[in-house]
């Protein structure tokens, strides 16, 4: 199956995307003196379609239920927590390939297109 990975250096977040429509955003905990967690990974229960824009994706996953886990030993953009996405994601399935032109339509509207 194939996937896609977004990494938003401004945001120290990466956004997992799977051919089916599954996504998946973790990124870095913020900083606090009684919490140890060092990332956050949330889950959209809700799929990607093709009717979804830029402007208002992250409005209607919430639509639909949203999970997440908090990371305590391992870093946002480590393979540990890509996998786990992917996991999540589609389970059951072994086989990846990565992309980078998975619904470009939403992810790649700040691109110049020239």
């Amino acid at each position: 199956m194939k996937f896609r990975i977004i990494f938003d250096q401004s945001t120290n977040e990466i956004t997992i995307i799977t051919e089916e429509g599954g996504i998946a955003c973790i990124r870095e905990a913020e900083k606090s003196s009684d919490e140890t967690r060092t990332a956050i990974t949330d889950y959209y229960q809700l799929r990607i379609s093709n009717e979804m824009n830029s402007d208002t994706l992250f409005e209607s996953l919430a639509e639909g239920k949203m999970y997440n886990k908090d990371w305590f030993d391992v870093k946002y953009n480590s393979l540990d927590a890509i996998q786990d996405a992917l996991d999540w994601l589609c389970a059951g399935q072994t086989n990846w390939e990565i992309t980078n032109d998975l619904y470009s339509h939403i992810f790649d509207y700040h691109e110049d297109k020239s």
